[in-house]
């Protein structure tokens, strides 16, 4: 199967298929996305959280277009599993109910009972060391005395001695894995490139990010499909999440240990993963934030200020059985006394999901437009269309934060 890229200049098209990331499931992508393509097909999402994660929560290039992709990700899981053939595998170390129940939700009324197979296998665990601190200078600085000691301990002459030794004792290399790569981090690939050139000026040093694997005059260019050759030549790897997932270095006595640099814009499961990118026992040397600085969506913790933040969010799509709208009704029918105090508006067990999503956002200002009635017959439910205020509350809002200096994270 033709990854997308290699789809036009294949004999084979995309006759089978292709991959393709979840970035490009919208139509101005590469791939040409359109949802409406797929039946009776087979869909594989590979380290399905982190998929959903990405998503939902990343800065990257699918943030310009995530309402396109979440609605034709929701499209395609309805084509695919409303055909007699369509199947969908969610792949994944970490798989857990929260994705199955994600992909549930997006099936609508399609009715599916999940098939689980379950991998009992547990790797040897090692040693682990934890690193304490606002910042990782002294995993950094241990990194330094390790990169020292490696360096002395084969002198000219002590080859033939060395191949006697076990290949455990005479690994003296290292990999380290930082989650930030852009030189204006202190704590990137490209500033602890530059630092540890400075320090170790003979160490030979590969840097694996996105910006090394896509320059066609960087030593690490297109090093991805070929890992296991490439890294034994060098004395010391430094990594982004380019190496979270989907690789396997299996290389044994050439990595005395592994290093890793959290600063917390990943996922635990991502971290884990990216740890174990190196299969063999070595030690693990971590130094992880104690706290993330990232958020999801707009890192509401209440109905009002969720619904409001919506705005932003213009061709959602909704319909009374999203289990969203479930736990809406349910949220705002528990607090139906704060509403009724603060917005003057009430709230009732008998009211629908979808009557209580039109009089909230009445209240904003807002409104939703019917789309029409969808469904297999029997079964049709009522589906209407987020609509984006035309009232340039945009502006004005962007000016009062001017005027007033106030920070606002979106």
């Amino acid at each position: 199967m033709n990854y997308v890229t290699e789809v036009r200049d294949s004999g084979t098209g995309d006759l089978l298929g292709y991959g393709v990331c979840i970035d490009s499931l919208h139509h101005q992508s590469q791939a040409r996305f359109n949802p409406n393509d797929w039946h009776n097909d087979t869909v594989i999402i590979d380290e399905c959280d982190q998929v959903f994660w990405h998503l939902l929560n990343s800065g990257t290039e699918v943030a310009k277009r995530r309402v396109a992709v979440l609605k034709n990700l929701k499209l395609l899981i309805q084509n695919v599993l409303g055909s007699p053939e369509g199947k969908i595998y969610l792949a994944s170390a970490d798989v857990s109910d929260c994705d199955v129940d994600y992909v549930l939700s997006l099936a609508g009324e399609i009715q599916v009972k999940p098939f689980i197979i379950v991998n009992d296998y547990q790797p040897q665990a090692g040693k682990c060391y934890i690193y304490k601190g606002s910042n990782p200078k002294d995993l950094v600085v241990s990194l330094d005395k390790a990169i020292a000691a490696s360096k002395q301990t084969l002198t000219p002459g002590d080859e033939s001695k060395s191949n006697e030794q076990d290949e455990s004792h005479t690994a003296s290399s290292h990999l380290l894995l930082c989650s930030a790569q852009k030189a204006k981090s202190k704590w990137g690939t490209q500033a602890l490139e530059e630092r540890f050139r400075r320090k170790f000026p003979d160490l030979k040093i590969l840097r694996i990010d996105s910006e090394s694997v896509s320059d066609p005059n960087h030593p690490a260019y297109g090093c991805i499909a070929n890992l296991n050759q490439i890294l034994t030549e060098y004395d010391l790897v430094i990594a982004s999440p380019s190496l979270e997932t989907g690789v396997s270095i299996d290389i044994q006595g050439h990595f005395q240990a592994v290093w890793g640099i959290f600063q917390g814009v990943q996922s635990a499961n991502s971290v884990r993963q990216m740890l174990a990118r190196l299969r063999e026992n070595v030690d693990r040397h971590i130094w992880v934030r104690s706290s993330g600085v990232g958020t999801v969506g707009n890192a509401s913790t209440s109905m009002g200020s969720l619904l409001a933040s919506q705005h932003a969010a213009p061709g959602v799509m909704f319909r009374g059985s999203d289990a969203a709208l479930l736990k809406l009704k349910q949220v705002a029918v528990e607090n139906r006394y704060i509403i009724k105090n603060y917005l003057g508006i009430s709230v009732s067990e008998g009211m629908t999901p979808m009557a209580i999503v039109h009089t909230l956002l009445d209240k904003l200002g807002l409104s939703l437009s019917y789309v029409g009635r969808l469904g297999s017959r029997g079964k049709r439910e009522r589906v209407y269309e987020f609509v984006e205020p035309k009232d340039g509350r945009d502006e004005i809002f962007a000016k009062w934060v001017n005027s007033y200096g106030v920070g606002i994270q979106s």
